[in-house]
Parts: C-alpha cells; sequence; structure tokens
C-alpha cells in the first residue's frame, strides 16, 4: 500500500520553477553584450520590468528576444536604424 502511494505521488505533475529575473549585468551577460548594447536592446523592444528603478529581464524573454533578432538578421531585415 506504501509503495503504492509512492509510485501515484511521483506521477503528480509538477510545476514548473517561476522565472528568474535578471539584473541589467545579468541580462547583458548572458546575452554577451556591453550595458550600452544592452540599453540598444531595450530600445528595440527587449521586454523588461521595473521594480522601482531596476531593470528586471527573464530568461524566457531575452531568448525569445535574441531568437527574434537571430531571424531578422537571417531573413536579411535590417536592424533598426536610429537617428544622430
Amino acid at each position: 500500500m506504501i509503495d503504492e502511494l509512492k509510485v501515484e505521488l511521483g506521477k503528480e505533475k509538477s510545476t514548473p520553477p517561476p522565472d528568474k529575473y535578471l539584473t541589467k549585468n545579468e541580462a547583458a551577460s548572458r546575452m554577451c553584450c556591453s550595458l550600452p548594447t544592452l540599453d540598444r536592446r531595450i530600445e528595440d523592444g527587449l521586454p523588461y520590468r521595473k521594480n522601482g528603478r531596476k531593470l528586471l529581464f527573464t530568461e524566457a524573454e531575452i531568448e525569445a528576444f535574441m531568437d527574434e533578432m537571430r531571424s531578422r538578421q537571417a531573413g536579411g531585415i535590417p536592424p533598426t536604424i536610429r537617428g544622430s
């Protein structure tokens, strides 16, 4: 009986852990870019959240943004051009 319960408990679906928020420094490191480049990516549409004065990013949103940037480059779509 106890063994059967252990088997049943092991079948429970585990919920995925919530996204960990990354700071600007961590996000820049994850994207292999400098902080000024990260600021340009934010202007280009990289999603973020604010907690007071801090900007926070999720790994999932960074990955999705990077995938979109890669597909734009592969498809020949020019990156956003900023005025001087």
